[in-house]
This record gives structure tokens, sequence and C-alpha cells, in this order.
């Protein structure tokens, strides 16, 4: 049975959220370039900013952090697709991240499932109805299918960590939310019967 498709859950995929963290950085980093625009009243003339002479230490802490592990390194080259070596649908630095968890193999298998959603609708043609119901559809097990693997918190978590981690580059972001637009205006089948594409 089709029916009108409901948002996914706002609080787990409107990229808005997932892009707060994201635009933070940038005006993070914008400002530590010396932009003329920040810090200063539009009606106040911009003067030159002299070179920093030390790193913030925001960045130095987050340098930190990637190199340590503490924080992945990922994908954030102009390429909205990114690189995937293997052709297995899944951003090659995404699925390192995935082999690297702890969890049970079926548990890995959910959440490759998901990386797979969300990284298709990053090469999804949003003006074809039938292949943007069909990619919602594909989100909408693949979260089911988390669900299945693990408790609702845990599930939860997963979805957003893939999300952030997958959606981590302003135009990666741009064509993420051309498709939650084109969704809202689509229908699509509910998740139901088998919803995990690796047999439980």
């Amino acid at each position: 049975m089709k029916r009108a498709l409901r948002p996914i859950d706002s609080s787990m995929a409107h990229p808005r959220t997932v892009g707060r963290r994201l635009m933070q950085v940038i005006a993070i980093l914008g400002c530590v370039g010396g932009l003329a625009a920040c810090g200063h009243d539009n009606d106040t003339p911009a003067t030159p900013a002299p070179p920093a002479k030390t790193t913030s230490p925001l960045l130095t802490q987050l340098q930190s952090d990637i190199t340590s592990g503490v924080l992945p390194t990922l994908d954030v080259t102009a390429s909205v697709t990114g690189t995937d070596a293997n052709s297995n649908g899944i951003r090659d630095d995404i699925d390192a991240l995935i082999a690297k968890q702890g969890d049970l193999p079926a548990q890995r298998a959910a959440l490759s499932q998901v990386a797979q959603s969300l990284q298709a609708t990053l090469s999804l043609d949003t003006t074809n109805a039938t292949a943007t119901a069909a990619a919602a559809t594909g989100i909408r097990k693949a979260i089911a299918c988390l669900f299945v693997q693990y408790d609702g918190p845990t599930a939860s978590g997963k979805f957003h960590w893939l999300q952030e981690v997958s959606i981590n580059t302003m135009a990666r972001l741009q064509v993420y939310d051309k498709f939650n637009i084109a969704m809202n205006n689509s229908a699509t089948s509910m998740a139901t019967g088998t919803v995990c594409n690796v047999p439980v």
C-alpha cells in the first residue's frame, strides 16, 4: 500500500540537524582565517586583522583528536560522493570506520546498510519521483534494521553518527537537503517485512 511519505524522524534525519555542527565549524574556521565580517558591526568599517601568530586552541584540539584517533579522518574532498574504490556503495572512509566497530557482524552489516542508503541519496536524480521514493524507502528499511540489531537509544545514536560522518561537507549537505525536500513531495512504501539486507 502506498501512502504519502512523512519526513523521516526530524530529530534523526533532517539535514539541518546534521549541518548545525558543520556550520559552527565553518564559522569558526572563517573567523580564525581573519574574515572581515567576524566580530564587526555591519555599519562599522572593518579593519584588517593582523596575521594570526598562534593557532586557535579549538583547532589545535581538533587536530589532536584526529591524530590520536578520537575523531575519525574523513573524506572532505570537493566530490559529493567521495571515493568508493571497491564499489560497494559506501564511501571508503565510512567503510573503514564501520569495520573498526566492535559490534557483531550482523550489527556491522546493519551499519553498512545505513551507510549505503545515505550514500545513495548523494547521487540521486531528485526530479525522478520513483527513484526518490525508492531511496527514501531504503533509508526507512535501514533505520528499521538498526532497531532490529540494537536497543532503541543505541540504534538512534548509531544513525546520528553515520549521518554526521556521511553528510560531512557543505556540498553533501546541500545535496542531502534537496533529497529531503523531494522526499516530502513523493510517496513511498513503509518499511515492512524483511528490513535487513543481510539475514539476521
